[in-house]
């Protein structure tokens, strides 16, 4: 415990009029701050019988007074633009998801140029590449990602965070996305959302969503393990949910989000899919260069006959690239082809 206090010792030395001359410089690089100046770290000082509040706290007073939450802001480019406009190819059947974010960034560029979108629900079927595009959309924001599956959050304390009176508090999800994060606008991703616990001892995990989908109250969003001695301010990440239906998600947080049902890929869909992940694989792997990055289309009609998710197509790809080196090719044919069996609701093409 001497460490930190020598170490607030330290900070602590840092005036009111250092910290605001601090903070103007940071704001006037486009910076924004995600914790309020509002916030107040004396209420470390009263649960001090605690080590877990005491270590929670001090690591927070640190964070604020080096100036770590101020953030990076992503901004709209036309490069970006045309990105984003690439996805259409890449996942023709989220074209409708697509041009309702590329309306919202478009008038961006008329404002601060700040990348911003309502929150999002895109749903449908499973394996059509619904968490594939939510990773490819924060790729071309230039943005991280931070991901959580709904139906394995426990309890209330997962999003939240945890009460300073217990031992093992913590901050929530959200809070310690923001504070890892790069950038302010970063995107918080929950996949299958509709798949959550709310009926569990330690409450309903997505209570904490329904100040963080508001922007006044996002602004000044509480995590437990601070209580409402620190405000953070969440109004600029960027919320997105997945799941395979909108049955068993309350109305009132439906309410608050933009809803996508995304269909399933049409044959023609499929065709510019397959090859898109092919190149996608080769593109984020070291061996990629060695093959061809046109795929043939007896290959394209083999993977479309067997009906497999794009999850299933991508898995098969995979394992193929082995049996073509093996047999010293740099190209694909259907008898490297694995067919893996999708266990899973079976995808149909229309």
């Amino acid at each position: 415990m001497m460490e930190t206090e020598m170490v607030w010792g330290r900070a602590g030395c840092t005036t009111n009029d250092r910290l605001q001359e601090l903070a103007n410089q940071l704001a006037s690089k486009g910076k924004f701050a995600i914790i309020s100046s509002n916030s107040s770290f004396e209420f470390m000082k009263k649960e001090s019988g605690n080590r877990g509040a005491k270590d929670n706290f001090a690591k927070i007073k640190e964070f604020y007074y080096e100036g770590k939450h101020y953030k990076k802001v992503a901004k709209v480019t036309q490069q970006l633009l045309k990105e984003l406009n690439k996805l259409k190819k890449r996942f023709p059947n989220f074209i409708e998801v697509i041009m309702h974010i590329e309306n919202h960034l478009t008038l961006k560029t008329l404002g601060n140029k700040n990348i911003q979108i309502d929150p999002l629900y895109i749903w449908g079927e499973p394996g059509i590449g619904k968490t594939e595009f939510v990773f490819a959309l924060s790729e071309v924001f230039g943005v991280d990602l931070e991901k959580c599956n709904a139906g394995q959050l426990g309890g209330a304390i997962a999003l939240a965070g945890s009460e300073p009176q217990w031992s093992d508090s913590a901050p929530g999800l959200i809070v310690q996305g923001m504070m890892r994060s790069e950038n302010a606008n970063f995107i918080f991703f929950m996949d299958e959302l509709e798949k959550v616990n709310h009926s569990g001892n330690n409450g309903n995990p997505l209570n904490a969503l329904y100040d963080l989908l508001e922007e006044r109250s996002a602004s000044q969003f509480v995590d437990q393990a601070f209580t409402s001695a620190v405000l953070f301010d969440a109004s600029a990440l960027i919320f997105m949910a997945s799941g395979n239906s909108t049955e068993g998600i309350h109305p009132a947080l439906l309410s608050r989000l933009n809803v996508f049902e995304v269909p399933l890929p049409t044959i023609e869909h499929m065709k510019s899919i397959i090859q898109n992940i092919h190149v996608s694989i080769l593109e984020g792997s070291d061996w990629g260069s060695f093959f061809d990055t046109k795929l043939s289309e007896e290959v394209i009609d083999v993977l479309i006959k067997d009906q497999r998710s794009v999850r299933q197509v991508k898995k098969s790809l995979k394992n193929s690239y082995v049996n073509a080196y093996q047999n010293k090719r740099s190209y694909l044919i259907v008898d490297d082809l694995e067919i893996i069996q999708d266990k899973t609701v079976p995808m149909g093409f229309y």
